[in-house]
């Protein structure tokens, strides 16, 4: 949430708010995810997908980026 904090148009409540932290935890489990991704990891779900009409990986909230096979 960083950005947000930086905006200049912040709500006044941001402070106090009570789902301020619960939406710092979704945007950190995001990033978490996408950070974990590489373009090789992309290439290979791609090839994967386009071979064997399948998904190779499978995201879970709680573990990250699980290999399904």
């Amino acid at each position: 949430m960083a950005g947000s904090e930086t905006k200049a148009s912040a709500c006044e409540k941001a402070g106090t708010c009570v789902t301020r932290d619960v939406w710092a935890r979704v945007c950190d489990s995001i990033n978490q995810v996408l950070n974990s991704i590489t373009l090789g990891d992309l290439v290979k779900d791609y090839q994967g997908e386009k071979d064997h009409g399948k998904k190779d990986f499978e995201i879970s909230l709680k573990k990250g980026l699980t290999k399904n096979s």
